[in-house]
């Protein structure tokens, strides 16, 4: 990637890194070497596996990829042993993709999931047959309607599906309870009534026996698209500047799927984040000041003078907007084989348990 070094502000750092160092999770490198058989049990947190045995004939009722478009961080020096404090606050934007590619995609993960699940011995219900069935309408007509579009984030399906019950509970969540917020839940009739999203559990079970399957699927993907760290942040963390570093790359940062066969919702989800290829981005610009934002600038340099003047507290602010610039083409096709890579180690998982 090339990343002109006028672009970048001071109180940034921007690298492009094949493995980055994603807090404390293992992040996992699907390139040319990676073997989703071998990478399966590692990544993969299974809850009520047992649930799986006996399972023959299913129908993927549900599959949402969810594509962050943006992100935000801020840093500030620590005030001891001064009376200097600076801030960093860092704004990305994915750019050069968009609803189109994420749709394509969708599409793409929905065919993955279903040849792997194919290919792992189970037969699966063809998808037109599920969508003409009138208990599957009930549901989605209640659920939501994909695509979904909020700021900073675009959430889509296979075209005219919805999400329900669990998986729309996991998805429109706040974000601090999204990834692994529902658990290994075990035996449904154990479930606290605190999750509204259950209302959909009884009619799950009737669409099993309408469908004539002994298992439904669904499944929440997260993709996002940068990685910005507080390099200021701990007991470690720098003081003589705020600073906040960023990678992009896309990485898949969360999977979860839920499998309901009977009366029982197994579970799996991806306990550690899968990094993809980062020459998806062509560039990572930053966005021109506007004049309002100069303008403050200006009076807050006004004012810090007056206070160091005065032996006062002097707080100095740096704000930065940047893109990070995606190639359509390449993006689709990383991103394509890190979902594909995704659907495989969940067939494999599905099938180690049955």
């Amino acid at each position: 990637m090339h990343t002109p070094a006028r672009c970048l502000a001071p109180s940034l750092l921007v690298a492009m890194l094949a493995l980055p160092v994603l807090g404390a999770a293992a992040p996992v490198a699907v390139d040319a070497q990676f073997k989703p058989a071998e990478a399966a049990p590692r990544v993969f947190k299974v809850g009520s596996g047992s649930a799986l045995k006996g399972l023959q004939k299913v129908a993927l009722t549900q599959l949402a990829v969810e594509f962050l478009t943006y992100d935000t961080q801020s840093a500030s020096t620590s005030r001891f042993a001064t009376s200097n404090v600076a801030h960093a606050h860092t704004y990305f934007h994915l750019g050069g993709v968009g609803e189109t590619q994420f749709q394509a995609l969708a599409e793409r993960a929905q065919a993955a999931v279903i040849d792997s699940l194919k290919a792992a011995g189970l037969e699966v219900l063809p998808p037109a047959e599920l969508h003409a069935a009138p208990g599957y309408r009930k549901l989605a007509d209640a659920g939501q309607a994909l695509p979904m579009r909020e700021s900073g984030r675009v959430v889509v399906g296979p075209a005219g599906t919805a999400v329900y019950g669990l998986n729309r509970g996991q998805i429109t969540a706040p974000t601090a309870q999204r990834s692994n917020a529902l658990g290994a839940l075990g035996n449904l009739a154990n479930i606290g009534s605190g999750l509204g999203s259950m209302s959909a559990i009884p009619d799950s079970m009737a669409l099993q026996k309408e469908l004539g399957v002994n298992g439904l699927i669904e499944i929440h993907l997260r993709v996002h698209f940068v990685e910005l760290t507080n390099e200021n942040k701990g007991f470690f963390g720098r003081n003589d500047a705020a600073v906040v570093s960023a990678r992009a790359y896309p990485v898949i940062t969360a999977t979860h799927v839920g499998i309901l066969t009977g009366t029982t919702y197994a579970t799996m989800t991806l306990k550690d984040p899968l990094v993809l290829d980062p020459a998806v981005f062509v560039e990572v610009k930053e966005r021109p000041t506007t004049t309002g934002e100069a303008a403050a600038g200006v009076l807050g340099a006004v004012l810090n003078a007056a206070a160091a003047l005065a032996g006062g507290t002097t707080n100095a602010s740096k704000s930065a907007t940047y893109d990070a610039i995606a190639d359509p083409a390449r993006y689709e096709e990383v991103v394509g084989q890190g979902l594909k890579a995704v659907a495989e180690m969940v067939a494999l998982q599905v099938q180690s348990n049955r």
